[in-house]
């Protein structure tokens, strides 16, 4: 066998070992699904999950309305200063569009703390606070925070608007789905501001 015909053989060969590991991986996948919706959760553990979540994020969107001004005072950039204060109030609109939502399903926000997102600032302002960093070197810090919190932000709307699909309120969606929209216009605006530190 000629030396091009060999590697044609092995490249072939090497293709289609390829292709049946795929196809077994995403057989074993499809596989995987072997309750068939038995585990499929009462309307009344959907709405009380979807309960906690909803005032998860409210508490979040109420934190940073009180501490993203601060972050701005520690931003240099002036792009970033304004993305972070235009952000605070795009945030008081998410807020009210929860309002809605609680008073849809007839229940009231309950304050929780938040844990999680209280650390996450606490490191944004200690970063702030080093001594050893530049100016450009804290914005990109805050910016890798920033874009942290839009991460989170979005995946709690995008469980949020899933979970609203079984309640029988159509607004629910709608409401979570602009507040989604948002949060995912806002990370944007982050990244490509990030963009103009790395690039």
């Amino acid at each position: 066998m000629a030396p091009e015909e060999s590697t044609a053989s092995l490249q072939s060969s090497s293709l289609q070992a390829s292709f049946t590991i795929k196809s077994l991986t995403m057989t074993k996948k499809s596989n995987m699904r072997i309750f068939n919706g038995h585990l499929m959760l009462e309307e009344s553990s959907l709405r009380k999950v979807f309960l906690m979540q909803l005032g998860n994020i409210f508490s979040v969107k109420t934190y940073l309305i009180a501490n993203l001004p601060l972050m701005a005072e520690s931003a240099s950039f002036q792009d970033l200063k304004h993305a972070i204060l235009e952000s605070i109030a795009d945030i008081q609109v998410q807020l009210l569009r929860m309002d809605v939502i609680y008073k849809l399903i007839g229940e009231q926000y309950a304050p929780q703390q938040c844990m999680s997102i209280r650390a996450l600032t606490t490191e944004i302002f200690v970063a702030a606070k080093t001594p050893d960093l530049s100016h450009l070197e804290r914005d990109l810090l805050l910016l890798y925070h920033l874009n942290n919190l839009g991460s989170i932000e979005i995946s709690s709307f995008t469980f949020l608007k899933e979970l609203a699909l079984t309640m029988p309120l159509g607004d629910l969606t709608i409401l979570l789905h602009q507040n989604l929209d948002m949060a995912k216009d806002n990370k944007e605006l982050f990244e490509m501001i990030t963009q103009e530190y790395i690039n």
